[in-house]
């Protein structure tokens, strides 16, 4: 017997909560935190579905490297910074 958990993501539920978002907030900027893949649910699939944010929040700069390689053209932040200067 598998007891290990797992989610289901509908990609029509994510672009509809962030259209639920923005109707509450209509003059609001709205960066989407990705970070850790997304929370396990893939970065590159939730990027695209959120492709209609201001901007993306990613934990490291290999996150941010794995968005622009998919063709991500939105604003990056990276929260965890940099550690070595060669990531400038």
């Amino acid at each position: 017997m598998n007891l290990s958990a797992y989610a289901v993501l509908r990609m029509d539920a994510v672009q509809h909560n962030l259209a639920q978002v923005r109707s509450y907030a209509p003059f609001a900027k709205i960066m989407a935190v990705v970070k850790s893949n997304a929370y396990g649910h893939g970065l590159p699939r939730i990027a695209k579905a959120l492709s209609d944010v201001d901007a993306f929040a990613v934990a490291r700069l290999e996150e941010g490297i794995k968005l622009r390689n998919e063709g991500v053209k939105t604003r990056i932040v990276v929260l965890g910074g940099f550690v070595e200067a060669e990531e400038l």
